[in-house]
């Protein structure tokens, strides 16, 4: 079966959550001997070239399509520029008909207005089209709308778009043949906004996950010399608004808390924003000094960073789908601090001994007090066993066996 995925953002070198899940489901696809060709369609800011893949599409930033004014929503816009754009559809039209795939795989609802438009100028029925597979990572109306920056609170314009999303799920969930959820909670949330009569045909909750990864000892010695510390506190988390909003959620008011001598270590693009939040900058003269910020940084250094933490703070106050650092740090063997909505697809706290829960900032701070001040703590006996829980070789299993009920009879 020849598989279309369709995403935004390239996955040839894989860092943040969406493409590690979507590079983890085309290697699954590839191991049941699918053959999966995968279209990035980029906004041209967004990405080096040496990071494309063969079959990426550039749209141009200056297209009139992308509005300035809206930063949070460009994912939106590309899908319309997309469909929208002669030379752009143009290319995408091309590609797919070259490409003919059996099934096409949309990694979140942005880019199906475009592959709609094939539908209906091809004049493909759902008899007759490829099988379509919605591969959901929030409810992304419900994000839209939670982010909305304060500025916007008030905007009409800013409403239409988060309405504008919504209604681009509520279509695409409807027309699907699979959907697919990080949790079983907004699996029944798609369904319910499927509607009656409902076209899919299988519903399938694949959890968010990691790959298996094994911490050198020597590396971890190697880092803590690096850094000068020989205990730290880890958060690792990507440029997203809500990591920074959680950060300082459940550290405000300030990080005083700690010694002068300790510090929390920051892996990721959010390291940046947290410098830019208000809480940081009312008392930037205590923060700085306790904020070791490495930015993004190598595979092999952030599993060193993983293995030789005291404590991985996981301190998510909002946000849908479930978060990819939550199975990292239950993997590592770590002492983990999170608070409850950290765990949202992950089951209750207590199938994962290495996790403290927190859900107040003064019970999180006194947490993580009380980590940095204690005994040197090791996984349990059983870890090995319960942290296979948490790889995509368990979490991807259901939608494996769903795909593959969805292969069309061999073509005569």
């Amino acid at each position: 079966m020849r598989v279309l995925q369709l995403v935004t953002y390239p996955l040839k070198s894989p860092r943040h959550g969406g493409q590690l899940r979507c590079a983890a489901i085309r290697e699954r696809y590839r191991e049941l001997g699918l053959e999966v060709e995968t279209v990035a369609v980029l906004h041209g800011n967004d990405y080096r070239p040496d990071e494309h893949e063969r079959h990426d599409i550039v749209l141009s930033p200056d297209h009139p399509g992308f509005d300035p004014a809206f930063p949070r929503m460009t994912d939106l816009q590309r899908g319309r520029v997309l469909a929208g754009d002669a030379r752009a559809f143009a290319a995408f039209r091309d590609l797919v008909e070259r490409l003919r795939p059996d099934l096409v795989q949309l990694e979140q609802p942005w880019l199906y207005p475009a592959v709609r438009r094939w539908f209906d100028e091809r004049r493909l029925d759902a008899a007759r089209r490829p099988r379509l597979v919605y591969s959901s990572q929030n409810i992304e109306w419900k994000l839209k709308r939670d982010e909305m920056p304060a500025a916007h609170a008030a905007d009409t314009a800013y409403l239409r778009e988060v309405a504008a999303v919504e209604a681009l799920e509520r279509e695409l969930v409807r027309a699907a043949d699979l959907v697919i959820a990080c949790t079983d909670e907004e699996l029944a949330e798609l369904r319910a906004m499927a509607g009656e009569p409902v076209h899919a045909s299988e519903w399938v909750t694949a959890r968010n996950a990691i790959a298996p990864f094994a911490p050198d000892p020597a590396r971890i010695a190697a880092m803590r010399q690096r850094l000068g510390l020989e205990r730290y506190a880890l958060f690792v988390g990507s440029a997203h608004p809500p990591n920074v909003d959680g950060f300082w959620n459940m550290l405000a008011p300030s990080l005083a808390f700690l010694r002068p001598d300790e510090k929390i270590v920051v892996a990721g693009g959010v390291g940046h924003m947290l410098r830019q939040h208000p809480v940081y900058a009312a008392w930037s003269g205590i923060n700085e000094p306790r904020l070791a910020v490495l930015g993004e940084v190598e595979r092999d250094d952030l599993v060193a960073l993983l293995g030789g933490a005291a404590t991985i703070l996981l301190p998510i106050t909002t946000g849908g789908g479930s978060n990819l650092k939550t199975a990292e740090a239950i993997y590592s063997g770590r002492p983990v601090l999170a608070t409850p909505h950290a765990l949202r697809g992950y089951g209750d706290a207590s199938r994962w001994p290495t996790l403290t829960l927190a859900d107040t900032a003064d019970s999180f701070r006194l947490r993580l007090r009380e980590s940095l001040d204690g005994p040197e703590r090791v996984p349990p006996a059983d870890h090995a066993r319960i942290r296979i829980e948490v790889t995509w070789a368990r979490a991807l299993a259901p939608l494996a066996d769903a795909v593959l009920r969805l292969q069309p009879a061999p073509r005569r």
